[in-house]
């Protein structure tokens, strides 16, 4: 990976996001048909792949511009998952879900964690 492209895409966290939210996805659409499944689990992995490796690097970035440690770690989540859960629910109405804020909800529950503790990873690293 080139450097620049290191710079602003986590590559790691970018494909461990696209198979479990790929994964999840499949596992609640199995039931339906496995070619719908692997269809959505599809589109979902690419979707976390970019915007996952995208959004974990920027909240690292933002979170390294803090001298105090609590607070890049809380300005970098709520930055990010204010953008990322702001996509997701752009998406979720793009694309005529049913219920997109109760989509968007459940994924509110897990976005801001999972950017706290790569903030607070990257940071405690850095020190």
């Amino acid at each position: 990976m080139t450097p620049y492209l290191k710079k602003y895409f986590n590559l790691r966290l970018g494909l461990i996001g696209a198979l479990v939210t790929g994964g999840i996805v499949w596992y609640i659409n199995k039931n339906e048909s496995l070619d719908l499944a692997f269809f959505a689990a599809s589109k979902q992995a690419v979707y976390t792949f970019f915007f996952g490796g995208f959004f974990t690097r920027l909240c690292e970035n933002i979170c390294l511009q803090f001298e105090n440690l609590a607070l890049g770690v809380l300005v970098s989540t709520i930055v990010v998952s204010l953008l990322t859960l702001s996509i997701i629910f752009f998406i979720h109405n793009l694309k005529g879900t049913p219920k997109p804020i109760e989509s968007t909800l459940a994924m509110a529950v897990i976005v801001p964690p999972g950017f706290a503790l790569t903030a607070y990873h990257k940071r405690r690293k850095k020190v």
